[in-house]
């Protein structure tokens, strides 16, 4: 489940509250308490120990690991206040492991510092997804205060609620919020997360108050749904909130056969074919492909286009080529979706086939610059060259080919050292295609080309790029640039009025 105590980590407890159940009110007393932190006492018997908990409570817990590195290499030698130190310095920086080498068999551990280490253990457990039922309990046995016994009981929550006992984890996330003002929102929500009764959880809902919590109610009731094995609930509340991924998944959980599975991929396919919303994409194709079933040709190629646009370049090029080798014939626009995953997944090869192989006028510009940058990607430095040239030439009325084309042409030719062909290649794309994207740092680069051999004219070219494209990015560095330029031809007061 989302972790919702970790927001609003420092808050105010009031003890009257946190003992209110075990013992008679008295009067209230602020402390402060951090739920993602233990927070004990200063350590002051170790001048060293000493150190690092001042760099610690400052913020800076790799520094106290590394003051403490020399004397915690075998901690046995080192004194109790060293090892928590170190502990606490090594949560910190979420060294989980680091805790468990430190503490794990120290003997002082249920004799001093009042469970702090048996907190720590805790904590590193359920970081690294161990039990951490023994030490939870120990802490909570061995808490000397009241800030202690609430954080703790929070802990023992969260042993609770991962091991699916979710009774005790409801009771111990309830108490917390009884003792937590500042974040009993969030604990409410964590306690109805674990609540199957839905009046139960309605009641929980509406002692939620702030809007940042609000705003989950909708997600914590699916979630408890899902838990309670009300899978057509927990969709059905998943798809109010638009996390259709999260509802297929649901759905996907109550799919028990051959002919479920298949209506279900076919609502995923039909989604898919409809959605850009690039998270909810990922994750529904997920989904299906958990399902693991054949999926008919038409629904192949909707993920494989999905999985194109918003997933992984292997996804997408599994999809291809399970659609091809079924007998598939891809469109031109599915052939440049495909190139495109190859080149992605490292198949270069194989993308600069895809690419000339597609003639559709409408794509041929952009699939013929793809196939240069695929050439320049399989380490074909000459044909990528010559390709972008021809790409350049042979659609010089496609900006939308020809101006990146020339961009990347003249970029190899300063690899190149060709500073003068670049210079010419990049005027072209100036003059051929001022209104393309690319033309601002077309110009911005010509500038660059220029301001060491001929200032005057780099300085024309930054401000007329300033003109032309006044909102585009390059325009502020193109100021600065300009003025460098009169500077070096020896304009001074221009230079200046320019600063």
């Amino acid at each position: 489940m989302t972790r919702y105590w970790t927001t609003g980590l420092a808050t105010w407890l009031w003890t009257s509250t946190a003992c209110a159940q075990t013992e008679p009110r008295t009067a209230a007393r602020a402390v402060e308490v951090d739920l993602a932190r233990t927070s004990g006492e200063r350590l002051t018997g170790d001048p060293l120990a000493a150190s690092a908990d001042s760099l610690i409570r400052a913020g800076r817990p790799w520094r106290a690991t590394v003051l403490l590195a020399g004397k915690l290499g075998t901690p046995a030698s080192a004194s109790p206040e060293l090892w928590l130190a170190g502990a606490r310095a090594a949560q910190g920086w979420d060294g989980w492991t680091e805790v468990e080498r430190l503490l794990r068999d120290a003997p002082w551990l249920d004799a001093r510092f009042g469970g702090e280490g048996r907190e720590l253990l805790a904590r590193s457990a359920l970081e690294r997804g161990q039990d951490a039922s023994s030490d939870a309990r120990q802490a909570l046995a061995a808490a000397r205060d009241d800030a202690a016994r609430v954080v703790r009981r929070v802990l023992l929550a969260r042993v609770y609620d991962r091991a699916n006992q979710s009774d005790s984890a409801a009771a111990g996330y309830r108490a917390g919020a009884a003792s937590l003002p500042s974040v009993a929102d969030w604990l409410q929500l964590r306690a109805a997360g674990v609540t199957s009764d839905s009046a139960t959880r309605a009641a929980l809902f509406a002692r939620v108050k702030t809007p940042a919590a609000r705003a989950r109610i909708a997600f914590t009731d699916a979630q408890a749904r899902e838990r309670s094995g009300d899978l057509a609930g927990a969709a059905r509340v998943y798809r109010s909130v638009g996390a259709e991924g999260s509802a297929f998944r649901a759905e996907a959980l109550a799919a028990r056969d051959a002919a479920a599975k298949g209506a279900l991929a076919t609502r995923i396919a039909t989604y898919l074919e409809r959605s850009q919303n690039a998270t909810e994409v990922r994750q529904s194709l997920e989904v299906l492909d958990k399902l693991a079933i054949t999926l008919p040709i038409p629904q192949e190629l909707i993920a494989a286009r999905a999985a194109a646009a918003y997933g992984t370049a292997g996804r997408a090029v599994a999809g291809f080529d399970r659609a091809t080798r079924a007998g598939a014939a891809l469109s031109a626009s599915d052939r440049l979706l495909y190139a495109g995953a190859l080149l992605r997944a490292g198949r270069a090869r194989e993308a600069i086939a895809q690419y000339g192989g597609i003639t559709d006028t409408a794509l041929a510009p952009l699939a013929s610059y793809q196939r240069a940058r695929a050439l320049l990607q399989a380490g074909d430095g000459a044909g990528a060259r010559a390709a972008l040239r021809q790409t350049a030439t042979t659609y010089a009325t496609r900006s939308d080919a020809a101006a990146p084309a020339l961009l990347l042409l003249a970029d190899l030719q300063v690899d190149d050292g060709d500073l003068a062909g670049a210079a010419r290649t990049l005027d072209e794309l100036g003059a051929r295609h001022a209104g393309s994207a690319q033309a601002p740092l077309a110009r911005f680069r010509a500038g660059l080309l220029a301001f060491a051999s001929d200032p005057r004219r780099a300085a024309a070219l930054f401000d007329t790029l300033v003109q032309r494209y006044p909102r585009d990015d390059e325009a502020i560095a193109a100021r600065y640039w300009a003025a460098r330029a009169d500077e070096r031809v020896g304009r001074r007061a221009e230079s200046e009025r320019r600063w």
